[in-house]
């Protein structure tokens, strides 16, 4: 099996839908544990057999399983934060697999939009929930863009108000970004953003590169593209106005975030690989 498992490692292609399906599958299992990092009970439904395969074989390769999972319930508390501070307008970038338009209590006033480069992938995940019973959120916006292009009118057009304060959420999105791609992101999603708006974002730092810290999965990654370089994400979204505060494993594993809820356990900080959970914000 094992030798089976490793083949499939060097044939593996994956395009951007099934690393969100794999990224659905850490989910799930994570949501399986006795005490998980975070709470997505509908992670399951993305995951076939197909799925698994591919999520072990990246497993022998060092997968960032770790930051699946913390930059879920970053997200997850940030959102509860900006909810708490009257914010009524989220924006979930890439949102693949993404089903807090289900599984999050939202006020009823909040405006939910999904940015997505495949409409069909949209559709059949909403079709997928219903069926299961889940109910997206009363504002619950599907905007078909491709975020390497112009994005920002296709949002407009959907309904959303630059003038309101937003919640911005790239989870799992920044590494395949190259640097002149991700500056245009900052730039896009900059020119429409409110002040007392707030992003949220994981992104590689220079951990990731080091040496012996998923040097196999970073080379796998880079091939298909993505894992470009360390991000600095003050340098990537100061210069917009942002206000930037990053979290390293350090501080995870010592509780010094505030947006978690005691540290991290040790299981998923052995296996994140030098991620960074940024939290930027522009002051009102």
């Amino acid at each position: 099996m094992l030798d089976t498992d490793l083949d499939l490692v060097l044939r593996l292609d994956l395009d951007v839908v099934q690393t969100s399906d794999i990224a659905a599958a850490v989910r799930a299992q994570e949501c399986a544990l006795p005490e998980p990092m975070l709470a997505d009970p509908y992670a399951h439904l993305f995951v076939d057999d197909a799925t698994v395969r591919r999520a072990r074989a990246l497993d022998l390769i060092g997968m960032t399983r770790g930051a699946v999972a913390i930059r879920g319930r970053f997200g997850d508390e940030a959102l509860a934060g900006a909810v708490a501070r009257g914010v009524r307008q989220v924006v979930v970038l890439g949102a693949g697999c993404d089903t807090r338009a289900w599984r999050c209590a939202l006020p009823a006033d909040l405006v939910l939009f999904e940015v997505d480069g495949d409409p069909r992938r949209q559709r059949a995940k909403v079709r997928m929930l219903a069926a299961a019973g889940a109910l997206a959120h009363r504002h619950h916006r599907v905007v078909t863009a491709d975020l390497t292009r112009r994005w920002c009118g296709h949002l407009l057009e959907a309904g959303f108000d630059p003038g309101a304060p937003t919640l911005w959420l790239a989870e799992g999105l920044t590494c395949f970004f190259g640097g002149t791609a991700l500056d245009r992101l900052a730039a896009d999603l900059s020119a429409v953003s409110a002040p007392g708006s707030a992003l949220v974002a994981d992104v590689t730092g220079s951990g990731c590169y080091t040496a012996g810290h998923g040097d196999r999965f970073v080379a796998y990654m880079r091939a298909l593209g993505a894992f470009s370089g360390p991000v600095d994400p003050r340098a990537w979204l100061g210069p917009y106005g942002w206000r930037v505060e990053t979290y390293d494993s350090g501080m995870l594993a010592d509780g010094r975030c505030p947006w978690l809820p005691g540290p991290v356990p040790e299981r998923l900080l052995s296996s994140q690989h030098g991620f960074l959970y940024v939290h930027a914000y522009l002051e009102e």
